[in-house]
């Protein structure tokens, strides 16, 4: 994919549906920024791939469910 991608800032971009479960392919990612988008539902499980993730970023998101516990394999994750 983009193996070198550190930032990703897709706020205010009209977005809808759920967070794809390809997020967790992000494995050099720091910073996730999907606020100010209509998205719904849960975090993907497959978060937990995206080990160098920072900050993830949701806010005014509407979220259903549980964080997974994959999150814990972010282990640099200082903001959620």
């Amino acid at each position: 994919m983009y193996p070198t991608m550190r930032f990703l800032n897709m706020s205010k971009n009209l977005l809808t549906g759920e967070i794809p479960k390809t997020v967790g392919k992000l494995t050099t990612l720091d910073i996730l920024d999907l606020s100010v988008n209509k998205l719904n539902g849960s975090i993907p499980v497959e978060i937990g791939g995206a080990t160098s993730l920072k900050d993830l970023i949701l806010s005014q998101y509407s979220l259903s469910g549980n964080i997974p516990s994959s999150i814990t394999t972010c282990s640099s994750l200082t903001s959620l």
